[in-house]
């Protein structure tokens, strides 16, 4: 047992800050942890090179079952998914700042449209 997600969560934050040494920040940070409780043997474990070269390969993986959890997630209303409204045309690794500016607003906008739907998931 690795700990709780909020212990790794906290760990991998300390951990990034190290690595960055003091310099300022300049994109966001999501981080996402959550404790699996299906079977060792589920689609969810596999190990990964810890290599940049590999995050194509980890997010790939990732997708295949994901989605399939988050929709079923959704509809027994454990879960409030807040997607683009519109398609996205970013790549995963994407390094065009106007596009990723155009998807921040966008997800901005989207947030905002769901904002009642989000205060009734929060506080019901």
């Amino acid at each position: 047992d690795s700990g709780s997600p909020e212990e790794i969560s906290k760990s991998v934050g300390s951990e990034i800050h190290a690595f960055i040494d003091g310099n300022k920040q300049f994109d966001d940070l999501t981080m996402l942890c959550f404790h699996y409780f299906g079977p060792k043997d589920g689609w969810f474990v596999r190990e990964f090179d810890a290599k940049t070269s590999e995050l194509e390969n980890v997010l790939a993986f990732l997708d295949e079952g994901l989605e399939e959890t988050l929709e079923k997630l959704h509809k027994e209303g454990r879960l409030l998914q807040i997607s683009p409204s519109r398609k996205v045309t970013v790549s995963r690794i994407e390094k065009d700042m106007e596009k990723l500016g155009n998807l921040y607003w966008l997800g901005y906008q989207d947030c905002l449209d769901k904002w009642e739907e989000l205060q009734e998931y929060l506080f019901s």
